[in-house]
């Protein structure tokens, strides 16, 4: 577990989580929330951090990285188009990625 605080003087905008499993075929699922998501996703209004705990949101990014353990993919729902749009780019026959449903 590895745990980052900000030092700077300011007030935050807010938090968030990064959650990665990794397999014992060196495979790297990955689920990223932040609160401002997590409250965007949930229908608030993104005004202020007492809408949402941190409890709450690690519940729902652990359930997210889950689900993309459950999707089969390997590479996550949220980075499918970017990894596609850059192996459009390149020769034919140079990349190959699995992927979970397509979203």
């Amino acid at each position: 577990i590895q745990v980052e605080h900000a030092k700077t003087g300011s007030k935050s905008p807010g938090f968030g989580l990064t959650l990665t499993a990794h397999t014992t075929t060196d495979v790297q699922y990955g689920a990223q929330l932040s609160s401002e998501t997590w409250k965007l996703a949930n229908g608030n209004e993104p005004l202020n951090d007492t809408d949402v705990t941190p409890e709450d949101l690690g519940i729902d990014c652990a359930c997210r990285l889950i689900d993309e353990i459950y999707r089969g993919g390997c590479v996550d729902s949220h980075n499918q188009t970017l990894s596609l749009l850059l192996m459009t780019l390149t020769q034919q026959h140079v990349s190959h990625i699995v992927t979970g449903m397509l979203t």
